[in-house]
């Protein structure tokens, strides 16, 4: 029995409901908007230990569904805010943590030429 349709239902019932409006702007490529991503727990990134200040920084992770925008390029804009109420921020995606069936899970930083 295949569930992959079960699956992506219970994923779009999830994004639906905890997601918060989102905004993705691969480079060269028109803006995806009207979509929906879910705030992951942070991660946690050991800085070098040979680096002059040795840190541990906390990362944001987004998970945005592989259906809306497939293929997330580090560089890729994302605006989004934190809460479902709250102003949209603007992000960077740094790099992907995880892809896996429908979903995609990047990391975000704060976008410096914002």
């Amino acid at each position: 029995m295949d569930l992959a349709p079960v699956r992506a239902q219970a994923l779009g019932i999830a994004v639906a409901v905890m997601g918060v409006p989102i905004t993705v702007t691969v480079e060269g490529l028109a803006p995806v908007t009207g979509i929906r991503g879910i705030w992951m727990t942070d991660v946690t990134r050991d800085e070098p230990s040979g680096s002059s200040a040795p840190r541990r920084e906390e990362q944001k992770v987004l998970m945005i569904r592989r259906v809306d925008v497939d293929g997330i390029p580090r560089g890729t804009k994302v605006q989004a805010p934190l809460v479902e109420s709250g102003a949209a921020l603007d992000w960077v995606v740094d790099g992907t943590l995880l892809v896996e069936g429908d979903q995609t899970r990047v990391i975000l930083v704060p976008d410096p030429e914002a």
